[in-house]
């Protein structure tokens, strides 16, 4: 479905075009502002797992930054002499950036710009932990006992060695692309992105597995599809009671003090 917009598009020609050519670079932008002391405490006595989390929340609901086919790639100038990215002055660095997939019925003429796509369900259902893919959940289950495999600890999830498509960015540090079979197999391309968001997602890949077992202790004779569907209600019910009346609640009353 179409992102919904709260507010009228701005693109450079009122169709498609990049906007900002006027405007300064974004990496400018974040040098600017985002430089700063690391280690500051929180003045609202919050931690970095209230950004992570809301990552999460983020990764639950929408998805629409994967790049278009064919690829539209466009560069974010780097100033020379930038300390990350041209640290020997050579004033020849950039960033590359892929646009977002779109609707291709868009982006025509004035009375219908472009209009990228949300890739994944836009309400809280769990899809970030059991995906919006029967193959892909499938790829995911033990089939047995309701459960979703795990490796031999039975704590982790297993390997991607059935080479789901999961993202798979170069690595910073040795700018390369490496093999998706290093990866961890989860709901959501996304979820090996940073260890924070990893983190969370293994935290609900075994509260699947432990509820499993206590419905499956509860009820024996209940078949494996029966298990999984029980465990995946109740989880994604603990995941929609976290998110409305924990984490809402605590941005409302961070934002607006009540």
């Amino acid at each position: 479905s179409h992102l919904i917009r709260r507010a009228p598009s701005a693109y450079a020609d009122g169709v498609y075009m990049l906007a900002g050519q006027n405007r300064p670079s974004p990496r400018k932008l974040s040098r600017l502002f985002m430089k700063g002391v690391d280690g500051l405490g929180s003045m609202n006595n919050r931690t970095a797992f209230l950004a992570f989390f809301g990552q999460l929340v983020t990764s639950e609901v929408v998805m629409a930054s994967e790049s278009g086919c064919p690829i539209e790639m466009h560069h974010i100038e780097i100033e020379k002499c930038d300390e990350v990215y041209d640290s020997h002055c050579e004033g020849d660095k950039y960033i590359p950036f892929h646009r977002a997939s779109y609707d291709r019925k868009t982006g025509q003429s004035p009375n219908s710009p472009r209009e990228q796509m949300n890739h994944v369900t836009s309400w809280i259902d769990g899809s970030f932990i059991y995906s919006t893919s029967e193959p892909w959940i499938n790829a995911m289950r033990s089939f047995q006992n309701g459960t979703l495999l795990s490796d031999n600890t039975g704590k982790m999830p297993v390997r991607n060695s059935m080479r789901v498509p999961l993202f798979n960015n170069p690595v910073p540090h040795m700018m390369k692309m490496l093999s998706t079979e290093r990866l961890f197999l989860l709901g959501d391309p996304r979820t090996n992105q940073n260890p924070a968001l990893l983190t969370i997602s293994i935290l609900f890949f075994r509260w699947h597995n432990e509820i499993a077992a206590r419905v499956q202790k509860e009820n024996p004779t209940w078949s494996d599809e029966d298990v999984f569907q029980r465990a995946r209600r109740i989880v994604v019910a603990s995941l929609q009671v976290y998110i409305v009346y924990l984490f809402v609640n605590d941005l409302v009353y961070f934002v607006l003090g009540y």
